[in-house]
Parts: C-alpha cells; sequence; structure tokens
C-alpha cells in the first residue's frame, strides 16, 4: 500500500507540472489576444480616417498586430496602399491602446 501511494504522487506531481504549462501557454494567449483589442480598433476604425474612406473601407481583422482592412473599390484600394496617412493612422491606433505595427487593405 505504502508503494501505491508513492506511484500516485509521483503522477500527481507530473500532472501538476503538465497542467501549469499547459496553463501557463493559455494564459500568455489570453493576455495576447487582450493586448491586441481588435473590437477597440474595429470601433475606431472609421474615426480615424475620417468620412471620406470611412464609407469605402471596414476593418475586418487584427492579427500578429497587423490591421486588415477591406475596401470597397480599386481606385480607393490604390489611393490607401500610397496614401502618407497610413502612418497616422497608425499612431492614432497606437495613442488609443491598440497594439498595432502596420495595417494591411485588401479588396473585399
Amino acid at each position: 500500500m505504502v508503494r501505491k501511494e508513492k506511484s500516485l504522487r509521483k503522477k500527481t506531481d507530473v500532472t501538476s507540472q503538465q497542467l501549469g504549462d499547459v496553463a501557463r501557454g493559455f494564459l500568455e494567449k489570453l493576455q495576447d489576444k487582450m493586448q491586441a483589442k481588435p473590437s477597440e480598433a474595429f470601433a475606431l476604425w472609421p474615426q480615424i480616417v475620417g468620412p471620406a474612406f470611412a464609407g469605402m473601407t471596414r476593418a475586418v481583422k487584427l492579427d500578429a498586430k497587423k490591421l486588415y482592412v477591406v475596401v470597397s473599390n480599386s481606385s480607393a484600394l490604390s489611393l490607401l496602399h500610397h496614401s502618407p496617412e497610413k502612418k497616422k493612422w497608425i499612431a492614432m491606433l497606437q495613442m488609443q491602446g491598440v497594439e498595432i505595427i502596420d495595417i494591411v487593405f485588401r479588396m473585399g
């Protein structure tokens, strides 16, 4: 009976250690998602770009610190790709607490 208790303790110790690893990984992923604040970036997008582009664009995804924006027409897409305002928009989102390093424009 003593031997069984020892073997159970070893299994419990290993299980606890593995559970700790899983919990740590989960918390790190959760923290990354919380810092990303995708819903905040989506809500702020129309205000950031202003009325000229708000009606032609829609922020759809925030992944790996990149905001993906769908553009409704090719002319607007071309303007946005070459816009000097892009850096300003990134800075404005960062000031609002959104962790972002780039904006990617796509037709949609």
